[in-house]
């Protein structure tokens, strides 16, 4: 009687090779690199492997897919090596803090006295505020909260004019209004003490400031108490 032929079962064996290998992956770093110059970007390449078949064939063939995760960072002059990200999720963690930095978190209109310098990078040189109400200078400006920085757009060309770096500010203090100066006789004696500090500022309603080292300051008012409460 014929000799019925060899049934190979499906199992992992069958794609085995001798060395243990189940199969390859064939990447080219040049097809891809523009696609995760300073991002990441995922793809799935096919892994090719062979099957055992009846009569010791061997049928190559598409076993799988690999999915990976490339990220490739330029290099970055007078940054250690130390410093740089060792891992993917150092990677993933930097890019979520430049997102942050580059989100637009709050716009509207301020005006603006104090403070109107040139900056470098995200750096700003502040001079002091003027004290006397009647001769400061108000530029009205249309703000954006980008990360940690308040930046200043220029109306008719929308480019960015002032970059204040709010990491150096120490405190955002809201100025009385000077409408709240008409007090009750019951209050006014309590609560004229408060308006004493502020006193060069009384003529401008909704106005707040922000302070900075060795007596900085940049002070602003909003268009209406909305507005102001937002800011």
């Amino acid at each position: 009687m014929p000799v019925a032929p060899a049934v190979l079962e499906e199992n992992l064996a069958r794609y085995l090779k001798p060395d243990g290998t189940l199969a390859r992956a064939f990447v080219s770093f040049r097809d891809i690199a523009s696609r995760c110059d300073t991002r990441l970007f995922e793809t799935s390449f096919p892994l090719i492997g062979q099957r055992l078949e009846s009569g010791s064939k061997v049928a190559s063939m598409e076993v799988g897919e690999l999915v990976l995760q490339f990220f490739r960072l330029p290099p970055l002059p007078g940054v250690p090596q130390s410093q740089l990200p060792q891992s993917l999720d150092d990677c993933h963690r930097g890019l979520r803090h430049v997102h942050w930095h580059k989100m637009t978190y709050f716009e509207g209109t301020l005006t603006q006295s104090g403070g109107d310098c040139s900056v470098r990078d995200v750096n700003v040189t502040l001079s002091p505020a003027r004290t006397n109400c009647d001769t400061q200078t108000w530029r009205r400006r249309q703000f954006r909260v980008i990360g940690a920085n308040l930046v200043a757009f220029n109306d008719v060309t929308k480019r960015a004019t002032v970059t204040i770096d709010m990491r150096k500010a120490i405190a955002v203090e809201d100025i009385p209004d000077p409408r709240d100066r008409i007090l009750s006789p019951s209050s006014a004696q309590t609560s004229t003490s408060s308006f004493e500090e502020y006193e060069s500022l009384y003529c401008v309603e909704r106005s707040f400031r922000l302070r900075f080292e060795r007596g900085l300051e940049i002070l602003f008012f909003t268009d209406t108490d909305e507005e102001k409460e937002r800011w």
